[in-house]
């Protein structure tokens, strides 16, 4: 059994890094050029035009059990890199509709507006999630992450018990109290 939360984040460590180059603050500059500390988008906060997948059947219309684990993935896309995300996001996405063991719930969200992507699963046990996090397709999601992050994603989990809220507003905001890899 993993019972810690390194095990989740030690596999989205292996490829990932964080870089952020200066910019030139005398020009106009898109967010999704910005580096982290200067960007107004935030894994706190949801974007105005962050659109939500199969909200309408999320964890707020049935009862999550409180021991339920809950992760959730913040990711700052690389626009010059949209191709590699679709070639590596489709396998994995594709994985989890597959009936994944111990998959409860699975969303996903995406704002333009600040060029992110997220994702929300609710898992049965941390085992159930951990089976899909070290799957294939999953595994090379992660050894592509240095080419589809621009910097500033993060990924955490909870036991649903510890969230405001099970959904993204609720995962937002305990993104807050993140103190894992930031990639």
């Amino acid at each position: 059994m993993f019972n810690s939360k390194l095990s989740f984040f030690v596999f989205a460590l292996l490829a990932a890094c964080e870089t952020t180059e200066p910019i030139d603050s005398t020009e106009p500059v898109d967010p999704a050029e910005m580096p982290v500390d200067a960007d107004p988008c935030k894994a706190t906060e949801l974007a105005g035009d962050f659109g939500l997948f199969d909200e309408a059947n999320g964890p707020s219309t049935w009862d999550v059990p409180s021991d339920a684990i809950v992760a959730s993935t913040y990711l700052r896309l690389n626009p010059d890199n949209l191709d590699v995300f679709d070639t590596y996001s489709g396998p994995v996405i594709g994985d989890l509709l597959s009936g994944r063991a111990g998959l409860l719930y699975l969303a996903t969200g995406q704002s333009m507006e600040c060029g992110v992507a997220r994702t929300l699963t609710v898992w049965e046990s941390e085992e159930a999630m951990m089976d899909f996090v070290v799957g294939k397709a999953h595994i090379a999601a992660i050894g592509v992450t240095d080419q589809v992050s621009r910097g500033g994603s993060i990924t955490d989990m909870w036991v649903a018990s510890e969230l405001p809220s099970v959904d993204f507003a609720g995962v937002a905001e305990a993104f807050a109290d993140h103190d894992g890899p930031v990639y």
